[in-house]
């Protein structure tokens, strides 16, 4: 079995890291409570609150990426495919460095980095190497990706993906959604766990 997977929010997780690197940038205010997507909201409601999103977006993705975290359950998750022989590959959708960042960080190593930092390419445990890996400019890249590897299962956070029009209809769809209703014609996971007892049984 080969199985797929997105990074960025499935992967990882940088629900504690926007608001976390947020207040490094003194961009809220003192009392202010929420994840990301809170985050996103407040900043977006106040003057020049767009480019400030954006500016935390390159700080988080790149040289501040050590605040992000691993999504709860993945690391077992991977462990779980080693031991049961499936091969896992990771296709992201991640430009090479943010438009609008003063470090110029390239944000392909800084993930790769953390990856490495995180255990995620201790193959022993994971089966998993920086080779594993495949980052694409676009969102059609991506697709196009998934299709020429043919996983039997792609994991991703966006509805987007797996909906395009060009996702090969021999690859199953799998949206990972902690706590969201399912969608039509989507297959939806809420934890690492379950996706493991659906795929190898309990």
């Amino acid at each position: 079995m080969r199985i797929g997977l997105d990074l960025d929010n499935t992967l990882i997780s940088y629900e504690t890291a926007f608001p976390s690197v947020a207040r490094r940038m003194a961009l809220l205010p003192p009392d202010f409570s929420g994840g990301k997507v809170a985050v996103r909201a407040y900043l977006r409601s106040q003057p020049e609150g767009e480019q400030q999103w954006r500016d935390l977006q390159a700080a988080v993705y790149g040289h501040e990426m050590n605040f992000a975290e691993m999504t709860p359950g993945a690391g077992q998750f991977l462990q779980r495919c080693r031991q049961e022989g499936a091969e896992v590959v990771i296709v992201s959708h991640k430009s090479r460095y943010a438009a609008n960042d003063r470090h110029y960080v390239n944000l392909r190593h800084a993930a790769l980095a953390w990856l490495d930092q995180q255990g995620v390419f201790d193959t022993a445990a994971t089966g998993l190497s920086a080779a594993s890996l495949f980052f694409e400019e676009s969102r059609d890249e991506k697709v196009q990706r998934i299709a020429a590897l043919a996983p039997d299962c792609f994991v991703d956070d966006l509805p987007e993906v797996l909906l395009h029009p060009a996702f090969p209809s021999g690859v199953r769809p799998i949206l990972f959604s902690p706590g969201e209703p399912p969608l039509s014609d989507i297959d939806v996971i809420s934890n690492w766990e379950l996706l493991a007892d659906e795929l190898f049984g309990h």
